[in-house]
């Protein structure tokens, strides 16, 4: 469920943000109206939600969306060596895929627009009127394309409500949790694709290896997830696409896509 929540919010998002953008507001009026409307709108969601969700027994692991922490369990009562072992190797890959962003940075020409367009309206509690490439006056043309799909403001209003620099928010604090989030839904892929622990967890190892392995240009998915995956198309391709091929697997089976 808090996935979709996610996907509500970004939606409530630009919905505000591509009108008040046009109507000439600031970026206060957006922060202060998503808050509102994401808040309202999220809570009716989670009420919806409960009605429809099949009771889980108490502390089941299940409610996340994944059985891969109740196969690990049930390898470690039976004395599973390997599954154990995939499961340990997995997590220390991730670990350190998490850590290129913790210790280090990646600065990738799309910043200079990304980054430039965020940084402006948190700086100057605007929406597109600050040229992110030389600071005067915004000439249209340039910045067309991101107001109908306004990410970067996304990040000026999270730098107003934590009160943090839109360019540390995007390289170092929130690269780990989309990363962690990425492979949850590829979890959440292999339960539907695999019957048996060992094998989720293979599966799950060799993506993750593919990932660190995959650095021969700046276009193969784990340079995408692991360089630059603050930006609008490195979600999409790593987060949405296999969401919403997971919703397609519980579709085809019958099950209810969004609670």
């Amino acid at each position: 469920m808090a996935l979709e929540i996610g996907l509500i919010l970004c939606a409530i998002f630009e919905l505000i943000c591509v009108p008040v953008t046009f109507a000439g507001g600031s970026l206060w009026t957006v922060t202060g109206l998503w808050l509102f409307f994401g808040v309202v709108l999220s809570a009716l969601y989670i009420r919806l939600g409960r009605k429809h969700l099949a009771p889980q027994p108490e502390g089941s692991t299940k409610r996340f969306g994944c059985g891969l922490i109740e196969d690990v369990k049930k390898a470690w009562k039976e004395r599973d060596v390997v599954t154990v072992f995939l499961a340990v190797f997995l997590l220390i890959v991730i670990a350190v895929q998490i850590s290129f962003f913790v210790f280090g940075t990646h600065l990738d020409a799309d910043d200079a627009m990304y980054l430039g367009n965020a940084t402006a309206a948190f700086e100057t509690n605007s929406l597109f009127t600050v040229d992110p490439y030389m600071g005067g006056d915004v000439n249209f043309t340039q910045v067309k394309d991101y107001v109908l799909s306004p990410l970067s403001i996304v990040y000026a209003s999270l730098g107003q409500i934590f009160h943090v620099s839109p360019v540390i928010l995007a390289h170092t604090i929130l690269p780990p949790f989309l990363i962690l989030i990425a492979y949850l839904i590829y979890s959440m892929l292999a339960v539907r694709l695999f019957d048996k622990g060992r094998e989720r967890l293979l599966f799950l190892c060799f993506l993750a290896v593919v990932h660190a392995m995959s650095f021969v240009t700046t276009r193969t998915p784990g340079a995408v997830l692991l360089l630059r995956i603050w930006q609008g198309k490195a979600i999409v391709c790593s987060i949405l696409l296999p969401l919403l091929f997971v919703w397609f697997l519980d579709f085809l089976k019958g099950k209810n896509v969004w609670f």
